[in-house]
């Protein structure tokens, strides 16, 4: 083998391995984008819960002072924001899409 077909075959082969560096990157580059798009859904859907928690709980207490005859402790029915119950304000707002 002479000298001038050794520097070839190395050359390939670093070529080669370029290529292979390449592909792997992209890989991961792709895979990263995959993670970060579901964490943000995984983030979202947590939130989602936690309104969705806070809002049952407010209505809870509002059915729980309304049913036990209190009614004396709801100071302010407002149709558009909400309510106020001894003294912890209950609003109400559309949820954004």
């Amino acid at each position: 083998m002479t000298k001038r077909q050794q520097t070839n075959q190395r050359g390939t082969a670093l070529i080669a391995v370029l290529w292979v560096a390449i592909l792997l990157s992209s890989i991961l580059v792709g895979a990263l984008a995959i993670v970060r798009v579901e964490a943000r859904g995984a983030y979202a859907r947590g939130e989602s819960l936690k309104a969705q928690a806070a809002a049952k709980s407010g209505l809870l207490i509002a059915a729980t002072q309304l049913a036990s005859g209190d009614a004396n402790n709801i100071a302010e029915l407002n149709n558009e924001t909400g309510l106020v119950i001894n003294g912890y304000a209950i609003e109400f707002s559309e949820a954004a899409e």
